[in-house]
């Protein structure tokens, strides 16, 4: 395995990684929109709350879109390989096998992150639906019971169909070595 390879592979495990945990910006472009949606709204600080919870969203599609479109770039740019004396790294692994084993322990981390604050949601949620007779839809916690459901489904797909997101992983790479080769 090269240098530029093993650059390749760290850049989207942590670009994985990376879009995993943005989903908590979510949450607060969620708040934004439910907290502002009364009749009488400070624009200003409408104004304010809209940019902070846009921008982290945009910072997160750059860097993701960097980190998976144009990777040889973002290596280049950083100037990774350079400081680094051998241009082999000595692997029994295939490439493929070391981004499945990654994609299971980032699978399985997620999920073991988000189940039990999904189950701690839900069990706010029944504890305070006879509180507040409310719907689920105007539940204070429904947004936070489907991010952190779309979470642990993640986290649970990301374990299970490893070789699926592998595979997407790998067609860029296709791609590009057919493009250049």
């Amino acid at each position: 395995m090269t240098t530029r390879t093993f650059w390749l592979i760290v850049i989207k495990i942590a670009a994985i990684w990376f879009f995993i945990q943005s989903f908590g910006f979510i949450q607060g472009l969620v708040s934004v929109i439910y907290l502002n949606n009364s009749a009488n709204v400070n624009v200003k600080l409408l104004v304010y709350d809209s940019i902070s919870a846009f921008l982290p969203i945009f910072i997160t599609a750059v860097v993701l879109w960097l980190a998976f479109v144009k990777t040889e770039w973002l290596i280049n740019k950083l100037k990774l390989e350079n400081g680094i004396d051998e241009k082999d790294i000595t692997l029994n692994l295939h490439r493929s096998s070391v981004l499945t084993i990654v994609v299971i322990v980032i699978g399985g981390l997620t999920f073991i992150d988000a189940l039990p604050i999904l189950c701690l949601q839900v069990f706010d949620y029944y504890k305070q639906t006879k509180l507040l007779d409310a719907s689920f839809d105007q539940h204070p916690n429904a947004v936070y019971i489907l991010i952190y459901a779309v979470k642990t489904i993640i986290g649970y797909l990301l374990m299970t169909n490893s070789r699926l997101f592998v595979n997407l992983i790998e067609l860029r790479r296709r791609k590009s070595l057919k493009k250049n080769g």
